[in-house]
């Protein structure tokens, strides 16, 4: 049985006693996990195998999770990694449609992401922006559309794009997300848009020197999650 490292901690918790108070804010002090969110939702996974119970306010270990406490060895809960997590700026919003929204670096917050998702071990690079209108809203970036209101990932890393990529531009100062491709036939740059709307392609000559790719989008957060 494949337990996350978060519910092999819960388990050791209750190893050495009957049952403890069942407070999210507290188990998650124990961990050093701040978010009490994250607490509900592995012990209602654990709760939902049947590892553990929660009766009268009280958090203990069912009698199937016995079986698992002796199969798991000493090791595998003492040398679990700390799950890891990257603290994204969010920098304004950007256009997805006509580029109309004037690429400023004004900070408003914080996004909390897991590395693991993004395959990264450090935030260098990578921003947040909130999309602005419905041209990509059949986007398939990372298998998700971009709607009017999600917040997108950005790796300013990468400057130069392939074909497909999905590029945060900024024409004539103002920053816009559309789809990537070379015309090397009339040696322009096509930003497409995908969407359920008649929104028009953007070209732009590749020798027009007010044209900047800020990066290329690695990512979309819903913003219904």
């Amino acid at each position: 049985m494949n337990l996350h490292p978060t519910q092999l901690k819960i388990i050791k918790i209750l190893k050495n006693k009957k049952s403890i108070p069942y407070s999210p804010r507290a188990i998650g002090r124990l961990l050093d996990i701040q978010n009490p969110q994250n607490i509900i939702y592995h012990v209602e996974k654990l709760k939902s195998k049947e590892i553990v119970d929660i009766k009268d306010g009280e958090l203990f270990l069912t009698t199937i999770s016995i079986s698992i406490n002796d199969s798991l060895k000493r090791n595998d809960i003492l040398t679990i990694k700390k799950p890891s997590f990257l603290k994204l700026g969010i920098y304004g919003s950007m256009s997805c449609g006509p580029a109309t929204i004037v690429a400023e670096e004004n900070l408003e917050g914080y996004i909390i992401v897991s590395a693991e998702k993004l395959k990264r071990n450090t935030p260098k690079g990578l921003f947040v922006l909130r999309a602005d209108g419905d041209s990509l809203n059949r986007a398939n970036l990372n298998g998700k559309t971009v709607n009017s209101g999600d917040y997108v990932i950005i790796d300013s890393n990468k400057k130069i794009p392939k074909d497909g990529d999905y590029v945060l531009s900024i024409i004539d100062g103002l920053a816009n997300l559309k789809k990537f491709k070379i015309d090397r036939k009339n040696k322009r740059i096509i930003l497409e848009s995908e969407s359920t709307l008649k929104i028009p392609s953007i070209y732009i000559d590749m020798e027009y020197t007010d044209y900047i790719i800020n990066g290329v989008a690695i990512d979309v957060i819903k913003n219904k999650e």
